[in-house]
């Protein structure tokens, strides 16, 4: 396969989020984390999960199980360099939990359009298994 990365710039200029924008710009060395993190900043709630569209398909503004783990996979991208989110998100983890230790698939929803209709139907009272038995 040909890659033309020369185009990649003016795709993310014209498509992307200023998050994507600031993740490219870390992985090809011409920015920093810090900038990363101010871009995820955007998403995180008060409480210490992260909404708002941080997961594409799921647009509604309250903390989410799946926008959690993005905001991780940034988290990691931009290490050494640390942030004090990533504790309070744990904590926002901890208080979603389910009794028997797993996480919610979602939790409900206050604004369901724009959002992937499989977010939208939640299953906030089970667990969702990840991996066969």
């Amino acid at each position: 396969m040909n890659v033309n990365l020369s185009v990649v710039p003016g795709f993310l200029a014209g498509y992307a989020r200023v998050l994507d924008r600031r993740r490219y710009d870390l992985l090809v060395g011409e920015g920093g984390g810090a900038g990363v993190l101010a871009a995820l900043e955007g998403y995180r709630n008060a409480d210490g999960g992260y909404g708002w569209g941080l997961e594409p398909d799921l647009r509604s503004p309250e903390s989410q199980p799946g926008a959690a783990l993005h905001a991780f996979e940034v988290f990691e991208e931009v290490a050494p360099i640390s942030s004090p989110h990533a504790v309070a998100l744990c904590d926002w983890l901890d208080s979603v939990t389910l009794p028997d230790g797993g996480l919610p698939f979602s939790l409900p929803l206050t604004l369901s359009d724009a959002t992937a209709p499989w977010w939208a139907g939640g299953a906030s009272a089970r667990s969702v298994r990840l991996s066969a038995p």
